[in-house]
C-alpha cells in the first residue's frame, strides 16, 4: 500500500505499483485496472490524486484511459513488416519506445553442432545474451553467436548500447549481405520464461535467424524470443492470376 508519510508523490507510488501489476500480468493484455472510482476507493486517496497517477501511466504508454469505461492496459504490440532482417531494438524504436537493452551473458566458447553452425561459423564464437525492454517491462529475449574472428573484437559495453549489424558496418567495416529467418510458434523454456518474467511453457514467438555478409560468409545465427502478445508480422503481398 502507499505510504502517506513518505517523501514519494501519492500518485507516483500508485501508478509504480499499478506498472509492477502490469508488468506481471495481473491484468493480462488489455485488461481493466479499475475505474478512477475503484482505484480512489483502493488506495485511500482523492481523485486529484487518481488523475494525476492515471495522466503519468497514460503519458508512460502502460495504459490507455476509456471514457465511461476504465483504465486499460495499452497493448504494445510491435509490429514487423519483415522488409528487412533487423533486431529488436530496431523494431523498438521504430514505434516510437526509448530504446533500452541489457547483456546477460558474454562468453568465448565452442561453437554448438546444430545446424551445421560450427561448419560455417568455425570451431569458436561469442556466444551472448540479451535482454529488451519497452517501458520498463521485458519485450524480446535473444542469444546470439558471432564468428570469433569478429566477436573478439567487441566488447560487452558495446553490444548493450549498439545493435550487432551496427557493429559490423561502422566498426568492423562489414558489408551486410542477406539473411534467412524463420518464426514459429514455440512455448517458453525455463531460462526464457525467467528472462521474459512470464511462466514457464507460455507462449512466444520465436524467430531463429542466419545472417549473411556481402560475401556469403555467415556473420550472425541468432534466437529471438518474444511473448506472444508482444509481436506481429503483417506482409504486403500481390495477388498471383488465376
Amino acid at each position: 500500500m502507499v505510504d502517506k508519510n513518505s517523501g514519494v508523490p501519492l500518485y507516483r507510488q500508485i501508478a509504480d505499483i499499478l506498472k509492477n501489476e502490469i508488468i506481471h500480468k495481473k491484468y493480462g493484455n488489455h485488461g481493466c485496472i479499475g475505474t478512477h472510482d475503484e482505484i480512489a476507493r483502493r488506495f485511500g486517496v482523492s481523485m486529484i490524486t487518481v488523475r494525476k497517477t492515471m495522466k503519468l501511466l497514460a503519458e508512460e504508454d502502460y495504459v490507455d484511459v476509456i471514457q465511461g469505461k476504465g483504465t486499460f492496459v495499452k497493448q504494445s504490440i510491435l509490429q514487423d513488416n519483415l522488409s528487412r532482417l533487423v533486431g529488436a531494438s530496431n523494431i523498438i524504436a521504430a514505434h516510437g519506445y526509448p530504446v533500452s537493452a541489457k547483456m546477460l551473458d558474454f562468453e568465448f566458447r565452442e561453437t554448438p553442432q546444430i545446424l551445421n553452425l560450427a561448419e560455417e561459423m568455425g570451431p569458436q564464437c561469442l556466444h551472448f545474451k540479451r535482454l529488451h525492454y519497452i517501458s520498463g517491462a521485458p519485450a524480446a529475449f535473444s542469444e546470439i553467436y558471432l564468428p570469433y574472428r569478429y566477436g573478439v573484437q567487441l566488447t560487452w559495453e558495446e553490444l548493450e548500447q549498439n545493435t550487432v549489424y551496427q557493429l559490423y558496418q561502422d566498426k568492423l567495416g562489414v558489408e551486410l549481405g542477406k539473411g534467412r529467418q524463420i518464426i514459429s510458434a514455440d512455448r517458453a523454456s525455463q531460462h526464457v520464461a525467467q528472462a521474459l518474467e512470464i511462466k514457464l511453457n507460455w507462449p512466444v514467438l520465436s524467430i531463429m535467424r542466419r545472417a549473411y555478409s556481402a560475401s556469403g560468409e555467415l556473420i550472425e545465427f541468432m534466437r529471438m524470443y518474444y511473448e506472444y502478445s508482444q509481436y506481429s508480422f503483417e506482409v504486403e503481398l500481390d495477388l498471383g492470376t488465376q
